[in-house]
């Protein structure tokens, strides 16, 4: 075989270096909307915008158009959670149409109807009861802004158990709730009086409410107590007295400059006690057998050689190896012992 020389390959050309280009990405691409699913929200920018981005009545009117039959509202105290409000409010408005409950920031809750009759019927209440507390209700305009309104005083409802029948009136009924507030009405069955077990009362309480566990009554000389249940009650504020919040959302509660300063120390050792001698988690699984003292007439011969004799604590298999080993010793003793018999 002839030697491969360097001509018979031909040279190598070497192609001058191309620039790489650059090709921008369409970001656009990555948001672009799937072909069954229209797009709602076309957006664009204004890079000579002012600094302070102007809204005429005109475009406000134009943008609110989506929430024209819309109110807003909130409950007093803590804020409901979400299912159990939609399923009271399902359960309480007898609708015709849809209704959407949105929620907002703060507590709020936007409600937003379908049709004008619902969105008229809801509104004319002012105030609901909704899971037992008063549910707020406020128009929704252009310049909304949701703002709690700052009540001195709150109604709520209670239940006075084993009302005298006696004092089931106007009269008896409106003395007795005056110990808890002011009395502003009583549920349909309180009024027809086919629900004995108790009067259901709707009454105005302020801050300085006492709210009673229990109401005496002197039934001519015989003193009665009854019973009271509140379905529920607000709790003042701690700082402003306020009923239409929690101490911890008070918008006057004073700043803890003192203790935002303090760097958190934490306690040493933690996680470990020291008080009591540690212990294993995760014992043994094998068996442990103790075998009962040997009495006094109990031999070495009877139970073979004394190396047999089984310590006090064992596992399974040893005691059952150890026995297996004194069964044989006992049984060539017994054999032996009858063949002395029978040679007798």
């Amino acid at each position: 075989m002839s030697a491969i020389m360097d001509s018979d390959f031909p040279p190598l050309v070497s192609s001058p270096a191309k620039p790489t280009r650059f090709t921008p990405k369409d970001w656009n691409l990555a948001f672009a909307p799937q072909p069954s699913v229209p797009k709602v929200l076309n957006l664009s920018h204004f890079p000579s915008e002012s600094e302070i981005v102007p809204f005429s009545e005109e475009k406000l009117s134009k943008g609110g158009e989506d929430w024209s039959f819309c109110l807003v509202g909130y409950s007093i105290g803590r804020r409901p959670y979400y299912e159990a409000l939609l399923g009271a409010i399902k359960k309480t408005w007898q609708l015709k149409g849809s209704v959407q409950l949105l929620s907002l920031s703060e507590g709020f809750f936007l409600l937003r109807f379908s049709c004008v009759e619902d969105y008229d019927m809801v509104w004319s209440r002012g105030v609901w009861f909704l899971l037992g507390r008063p549910f707020v209700l406020q128009k929704w305009h252009t310049k909304f802004k949701p703002k709690r309104e700052n009540f001195d005083s709150v109604p709520i409802w209670v239940k006075i158990h084993d009302l005298p029948l006696a004092c089931w009136n106007s009269e008896g009924i409106s003395r007795i709730a005056s110990k808890i507030g002011v009395p502003l009405a009583a549920d349909n069955l309180t009024e027809q009086k086919t629900r004995l077990t108790f009067a259901r009362i709707c009454v105005l309480v302020d801050c300085k409410a006492t709210y009673p566990d229990e109401i005496k009554v002197s039934l001519d000389g015989d003193i009665v107590s009854l019973k009271v249940q509140y379905e529920w009650r607000p709790y003042p504020c701690e700082h402003c007295k306020s009923l239409m919040h929690i101490s911890s959302h008070c918008p006057s509660k004073p700043d803890n400059t003192e203790d935002a300063g303090k760097e958190f120390v934490a306690p040493k050792n933690r996680g470990r006690s020291f008080s009591r001698k540690a212990t294993n988690r995760y014992p043994s699984t094998s068996k442990k057998i103790s075998r009962p003292p040997l009495n006094n007439t109990q031999t070495n011969s009877q139970l073979g050689d004394p190396s047999d004799v089984m310590p006090q604590d064992l596992t399974w298999k040893e005691c059952r190896s150890i026995t297996q080993t004194i069964y044989q010793s006992y049984l060539k003793s017994s054999i032996s012992n009858l063949s002395n018999i029978y040679k007798i």
